[in-house]
């Protein structure tokens, strides 16, 4: 266990508690993490799953594993929201954020390398199948919702969704990958490479960034419902999800392991972006974040040791 924590998971995790600590003495700024975020977001990300859905064999995809996943995914959002509402006395709004961190993970920056280095190209297909789900399904999904319960506006949810989407380079950059590998279309080397240099800087940069964020302090000492989100995700998550692979899904051994560790990751950050462009909790979003990054590192070393490549 240990040569792999320190080989594969630790270089990850490190990211984040080097921008932490950088954050804590004030040698990066929050604006300068936010702006290193956003070539992220615009630049890295789209180049990154371009080159990762375009040169998949998509006919070969597990998509059963990514449905599983998404099962258990929508489950565990459903369970955070009623738990916001009703428990924590939160509006519609801040509810569905609440839920959908308490489900939606960091996949591409945390789980997609330690998958690459643990056990090898071919298991990358099955967490990139989760991406592609997760970002059409649930992405659009939210959109819907939180566009229900924050405006009273003429036009079509369904209307606002795709102009969402399709304001979104990361989802620009999927379904291009996407339409690239349908089509099997040859890529020039020059792209190839490309979407390689700047795809590879995305998750460094962006786990650095978000270490810096997390460093800021909290402006309350309000934890219970940060804490009670980070248990839904690194506690209720994957427990649901052992026990749906354990009876129901006929998955190979491999899908299997790569699936359980996805529901280990910590909660992502598209949730956190969510709430601060439609006002929501972004500060009991950022804690839970805070808390599940750092204690999911010992979750994911403990799922890799029980089950090594």
């Amino acid at each position: 266990m240990s040569q792999v924590f320190f080989t594969a998971i630790l270089p990850v995790f490190a990211v984040v508690l080097i921008g932490f600590l950088a954050g804590r003495q004030k040698l990066f700024t929050q604006d300068a993490a936010i702006a290193v975020n956003r070539f992220v977001f615009l630049i890295a990300v789209p180049a990154l799953l371009f080159r990762l859905v375009s040169s998949a064999p998509l006919q070969a995809f597990p998509w059963n594993a990514a449905i599983a996943y998404l099962i258990v995914e929508a489950v565990i959002m459903s369970l955070g929201a009623a738990m916001a509402r009703w428990l924590f006395r939160q509006g519609w709004t801040d509810s569905l954020l609440l839920g959908m961190s308490a489900g939606f993970v960091n996949h591409v920056f945390i789980i997609l390398p330690i998958t690459l280095a643990v056990y090898g190209q071919e298991a990358v297909q099955t967490v990139v199948a989760i991406i592609v789900i997760d970002s059409i399904v649930v992405f659009s999904a939210a959109i819907v919702l939180l566009d229900m319960t924050t405006t009273k506006s003429s036009h079509s949810p369904l209307r606002k969704m795709a102009v969402a989407m399709f304001r979104n380079p990361p989802v620009l950059g999927l379904f291009a990958g996407l339409a690239a590998g349908l089509a099997e279309l040859p890529l020039h080397e020059g792209l190839v490479f490309f979407t390689r240099f700047v795809g590879d800087a995305g998750p460094p940069a962006s786990l650095f960034a978000l270490g810096v964020i997390l460093s800021a302090r909290a402006q309350n000492n309000e934890a219970a419902l940060p804490i009670a989100i980070t248990a839904l995700k690194l506690a209720a998550m994957p427990a649901m999800m052992w026990l749906l692979l354990d009876h129901l899904t006929p998955l190979s051994s491999q899908q299997s392991v790569i699936v359980l560790l996805t529901s280990a990751a910590p909660c992502g950050a598209m949730p956190f972006v969510l709430a601060l462009q439609f006002r929501g909790p972004a500060a009991a979003i950022a804690r839970a974040i805070l808390y599940s990054t750092f204690l999911s590192a010992f979750l994911i070393a403990a799922i890799v040791h029980l089950h090594p490549a």
